[in-house]
């Protein structure tokens, strides 16, 4: 009888903690908050400080950031092929600055 408690008792427990409710976490591109935090100009480059943030419940571990903008000529505009990408490591946010030469 005391076997037959004992396995019982182990099969509630497992039935219980097996079936604890869990939440689905999905990805939300709302959760990310872009943000330029300075820009220096210079006569031959500018300088862009870019702050990303991540408020949602999923830790991103690897971040790859693409960055366009136009390039602005005397004559028109033109394509900027400059491409940003950056790691994350769990305990540190990740620092990019990042700087495109003017064309003159």
């Amino acid at each position: 009888m005391r076997r037959f408690i004992l396995i019982f008792l182990i099969l509630l427990i497992t039935f219980l903690t097996g079936c604890s409710p869990t939440e689905d976490y999905r990805f939300n591109d709302k959760d990310i908050k872009i943000s330029l935090t300075n820009q220096e100009n210079n006569d031959e480059y500018r300088t862009y400080s870019i702050e990303v943030k991540n408020t949602g419940k999923l830790e991103i571990k690897y971040l790859n950031f693409y960055l366009y903008y136009p390039v602005i000529l005397t004559n028109g505009s033109k394509g900027n092929p400059f491409k940003i990408e950056g790691k994350t490591d769990i305990s540190k946010p990740i620092n990019w600055i990042g700087y495109s030469k003017l064309d003159r």
